[in-house]
């Protein structure tokens, strides 16, 4: 789950999807993305600034290159907005990453009371 992790993984997706079997593949990233960035909110290790700023560019560039795409999972895209969020916002002073943003970025679980008309 570390910043090195998703900026390995974002380029070998994007590898696949600009290459020819793009329509092929882009169903696949999707179950690659569902399935692996929700490990990086659990990171807790060492950090270096400019790490966080490659692995945050590498998320601004997929999500332009997936954003043409009218069949996007809404849960693809909730995946990728908490990524960023986590990376811009987890940093902490001692140079490591916690999962405090989480909080922030992820919506609460509805409730029953929610529910209640």
């Amino acid at each position: 789950g570390s910043p090195e992790f998703v900026i390995s993984m974002i380029t070998f997706w994007k590898k696949y999807l600009e290459g020819p079997d793009s329509l092929i593949a882009r169903p696949l990233v999707y179950k690659f993305i569902e399935a692996l960035i929700p490990f990086t909110f659990h990171y807790e290790g060492c950090i270096q600034p400019g790490i966080i700023q490659l692995a945050l560019d590498q998320i601004t560039s997929l999500e332009q290159d997936l954003k043409q795409d009218a069949n996007l999972p809404e849960t693809v895209q909730g995946i990728l907005k908490e990524l960023k969020c986590f990376y811009e916002g987890g940093a902490k002073r001692d140079r490591r990453v916690d999962n405090v943003a989480i909080v922030i970025c992820r919506r609460p679980a509805a409730t029953i009371d929610d529910m209640v008309v």
